[in-house]
């Protein structure tokens, strides 16, 4: 049985790519998240750093008078930056439980704020649903200074971990994903003392860190189509920095913090699992601030515009950290350019200079996909999207014009030209025109991909003017 792989290998037989799960495959056609850091740092002013038992205390979490957190105007930011899911930092590092948890004393349950019977959980939740975005719930489970300062034990320890996500889970009505922060990590400079039965050496889940595996079954079992992200569905690529990886591959050994596997093609058949791909960045830059700070310079529309390309228009999900301030809304400065880049966004993407009708669907390679070009068309990018239902499939393609003075074809010189995934764009083509027709080639499919590849976008695209 154990010479099997090898005699595959040997005999030129390829594993199968793997088949992306229902949840898996909404996360892949949604694209974009907006992160929401929000917690006691945002009243305090610290990224990390917080004293949980002196000025990041519970009573620390109160809001100016007529204030408080306006989870409606939240959703509409969302709405701005085009992101389909909103994930909130329900319980950040320094512990601070967002809801009235019964896991720890440390929590809204302990605040000033409506004497303590609040719950932002539950009004992020209501507003979610109001604008009908994709519910998404950040929490750090290995790692909380509150435990780690009141000396909560290992055993007490994984049994508040259980309490907090079945409260998250059964409390607040479908929950698609959890982010699970530095899940499987050896050690990190925000995590310097992780607790017992978190610690998994070399980043891989395995025997010496159980509790991993303990909570992502009670995950499964309270709400099996919650996806983890990152987590043991998915990895973050370029995580906290610029830009994203190219080529994509969606193929691993298992879900991770970092992805180590989703970067290179599946080469063996122990690579069989479909990995959620995603990448982080937060508007708080240059600086890398997550919470609020009102001294942090923030992304104009064209690096906001920038990072957005980079790393949506290569195939990850990209979750973009917009945060509210102390008075419980998006900053005015931060709205302004969301609002700019959703008037780009809308100009550039609302009306394809030329596209396909449908769905097309051939073997690869082999598939050929040809669209008409309006005489007097300018476009300056290409968009692809391909369908991952059974699989990533398209390994290398390439695009031809055809002249409409010559009617003679000619290989365009694009970005990319190798995976495609959830979407992809070709931008920098400069202003091109004269041309009559494009026509898409699948050159080359991944090892073990279905016989089939399927585009469900093909278009021609002109760029509206940035900061006009």
């Amino acid at each position: 049985v154990l010479l099997l792989p090898l005699l595959l290998l040997v005999a030129g037989v390829c594993c199968q790519q793997p088949i992306p799960s229902d949840p898996q495959l909404a996360f892949s056609r949604q694209g974009v998240t907006m992160f929401q850091h929000f917690g006691p740092c945002t009243f305090v002013g610290c990224q990390w750093n917080l004293d949980p038992l002196g000025s990041g205390s519970a009573a620390s979490f109160n809001f100016p008078p007529g204030d408080g957190p306006d989870t409606d105007n939240w959703m509409e930011a969302a709405q701005l930056l085009g992101a389909d899911e909103v994930c909130l930092t329900v319980r950040h590092v320094d512990g601070f439980h967002l809801w009235p948890t019964a896991a720890s004393n440390y929590s809204v349950r302990a605040a000033p704020w409506k004497d303590g019977k609040g719950d932002v959980v539950a009004q992020f939740v209501a507003s979610a649903r109001k604008y009908n975005i994709r519910v998404c719930f950040y929490i750090i489970l290995g790692f909380n200074v509150y435990a780690n300062k009141t000396g909560v034990g290992a055993a007490e320890y994984l049994q508040q971990q259980k309490t907090a996500l079945t409260e998250l889970l059964t409390n607040y009505g479908d929950v698609q994903r959890l982010w699970w922060d530095n899940y499987a990590l050896d050690g990190s400079m925000y995590q310097p003392v992780t607790h017992a039965g978190f610690v998994c050496p070399n980043n891989v889940p395995g025997p010496d860190c159980p509790n991993w595996a303990v909570l992502a079954d009670l995950v499964k079992q309270l709400s099996p189509r919650t996806l983890i992200v990152p987590g043991p569905d998915g990895c973050l690529v370029n995580a906290e920095q610029p830009g994203s990886v190219y080529p994509l591959y969606y193929a691993g050994n298992a879900g991770s913090y970092w992805c180590s596997s989703a970067d290179k093609p599946l080469s063996n058949l122990t690579a069989a699992r479909f990995l959620s791909v995603e990448s982080d960045f937060s508007i708080l830059n240059p600086g890398d601030n997550w919470f609020f700070n009102a001294k942090a310079p923030i992304l104009d529309v064209g690096g906001l515009w920038a990072q957005m390309a980079l790393k949506r228009d290569q195939g990850v999900n990209v979750i973009m950290n917009i945060p509210p301030d102390y008075t419980g809304r998006i900053p005015a400065n931060i709205t302004s350019v969301l609002q700019q880049y959703h008037q780009v966004f809308t100009n550039t993407y609302s009306k394809p200079v030329a596209a396909m009708a449908g769905l097309q669907s051939g073997p690869c390679p082999g598939l050929s996909i040809t669209i008409p070009v309006p005489p007097t068309a300018v476009f300056d990018q290409l968009r692809y999207s391909e369908d991952l239902s059974n699989g990533q499939v398209v390994a290398a393609y390439t695009v031809e014009a055809q002249s409409a003075a010559t009617k003679e074809w000619s290989v365009l010189n694009v970005l990319h030209g190798k995976t495609m995934g959830g979407l992809l764009d070709d931008w920098g083509l400069g202003n091109v025109t004269g041309v009559a027709a494009l026509r898409w080639n699948c050159s080359a499919a991944l090892p073990g991909a279905a016989a089939e590849a399927t585009l469900t976008e093909f278009a021609a695209y002109l760029g509206a003017p940035i900061g006009v």
